[in-house]
């Protein structure tokens, strides 16, 4: 069954947001979610969300804390 251009225009714009993730977190570890979304030109809490699977799905990790902390890139998708 073919998708809907709906479902496509989501998962490319699911696919844009882990890219802008990937280039800021290469550029610089320590930047923010509401970073990401200012460069990617969507919601903070698109790329909080975005996060979490990534981090889930083991692609990414937060080391230290929360403020003081980095990302780090564990495999690139």
């Amino acid at each position: 069954m073919p998708k809907s251009s709906e479902e496509k225009e989501t998962r490319l714009k699911r696919t844009n947001i882990v890219q802008s993730i990937l280039n800021a977190i290469g550029f610089n570890p320590q930047v923010t979610a509401a970073e990401i979304a200012m460069q990617a030109g969507v919601s903070s809490r698109a790329v909080e969300k975005r996060l979490k699977a990534m981090r889930e799905e083991g692609v990414i990790r937060r080391v230290g804390a929360t403020r003081g902390g980095y990302w780090e890139i564990i495999k690139n998708v």
